[in-house]
């Protein structure tokens, strides 16, 4: 009776174990996948806090690219769009994409608080579906993605940053 228990417990362990590598390698293929497929700007398509589609097509040819993964209620967020706010001027050659899940209304909100909405080259935009973070492999607020001009990824950074950081990575 105790052979057949051993070889069941064996065979579970080995099950076990068989199903978390194959698990881990997909996790680890979809990850590399997705790594590969942000080295350049993904196609994409977002509504604004208005309602309009923003696409791909609506980005600056020729222009640095910086989206910023936001929630109106994470205080890093609020720090990091306040700093930006208050050094706009040297923002006016560079696209920034502010991307939230929230619903337009607040993302409006907040936008209108920090004044941004004057800004051409500033963009508020509601990911409803929630499909930014799987596209742009984001898990963390903030996330901040910054595009050179070529839209080639230079850098993904999690949580805040200082402005000279972000003006010094795109030049």
């Amino acid at each position: 009776m105790k052979k057949p228990l051993k070889i069941f417990l064996s065979l579970t362990v080995l099950i076990l174990l068989s199903f978390l590598i194959t698990k881990i390698i997909f996790r680890i293929n979809q990850k590399n996948e997705v790594a590969k497929n942000i080295k350049i700007i993904p196609e994409f398509s977002f509504q604004d806090i208005n309602g309009v589609l923003f696409k791909n097509r609506n980005l600056k040819e020729n222009a640095a690219t910086i989206f910023l993964y936001f929630n109106t209620e994470c205080e890093f967020c609020n720090s990091e769009t306040e700093i930006i706010q208050k050094n706009i001027e040297k923002f006016e050659n560079i696209k920034l994409i502010f991307i939230s899940i929230e619903q337009p209304e607040k993302i409006k909100n907040f936008a209108q608080h920090y004044q941004l909405l004057k800004y051409d080259n500033i963009h508020f935009l509601c990911d409803k579906q929630a499909s930014f973070g799987t596209k742009f492999d984001v898990t963390a607020l903030p996330t901040i993605l910054i595009y050179n001009s070529q839209k080639q990824l230079i850098e993904k950074i999690k949580g805040q940053v200082k402005i000279d950081y972000l003006l010094q990575k795109i030049k």
